[in-house]
């Protein structure tokens, strides 16, 4: 018999997709764990590539991305080993820290009895009447929204209008709550 020989088996197993994966409350870098020394990629939703870097000898990452992931997106997070097999992806979402923009094209029935106009989808519309009370209406997937008022809005009052988003970001004060006022017909 003669001695032992060794072969190689191909490396054609991708590594499990990164996990315990956190966006900085900044959402400048996203930290994890995955196969050591594999290369991470980090896309944003629209697929570009924003950050990519090595794991550590022990598999763990924190790699800065560029820009900023602070409006709550699904980040996508890669790993690829030596041999060129990539792993499932891994995801994660990063902070919600950018107030929307304030309502846009607002339009009030000429009878004074409606208030429509766009606003960021799904966001909490806050409509602050000349009394000081307030309603709401809830922009819906494509961003309209629209309030029907118990009382005509007819005397020249003023409107004050913001959006408030799921995290609770309200419109930004430099875009101003949207002042409306209401010219009698």
């Amino acid at each position: 018999t003669s001695p032992g020989g060794q072969v190689t088996a191909p490396d054609i197993t991708p590594p499990a997709a990164p996990g315990n994966l956190v966006v900085a409350e900044d959402g400048a870098s996203v930290s994890g764990t995955a196969e050591p020394n594999s290369t991470i990629i980090i896309k944003a939703p629209d697929g570009t590539i924003i950050g990519q870097a090595t794991a550590g000898p022990d598999g763990t990452f924190t790699i800065p991305i560029s820009p900023a992931q602070t409006n709550g997106e699904a980040l996508e997070v890669t790993a690829t080993d030596g041999s060129g097999n990539t792993s499932p992806s891994g995801f994660a979402d990063a902070p919600d820290s950018t107030p929307p923009l304030a309502p846009e094209n607002v339009v009030i029935s000429a009878d004074g009895t409606t208030v429509t106009g766009t606003a960021e989808p799904g966001s909490t519309v806050t409509i602050r009447l000349a009394d000081n009370s307030t309603v709401t209406a809830t922009a819906d997937s494509n961003g309209s929204w629209s309030y029907t008022f118990l009382n005509k809005q007819t005397e020249g009052q003023t409107l004050q209008i913001t959006a408030t988003d799921a995290a609770g970001n309200v419109s930004l004060p430099g875009s101003a709550p949207k002042q409306i006022v209401v010219v009698e017909p």
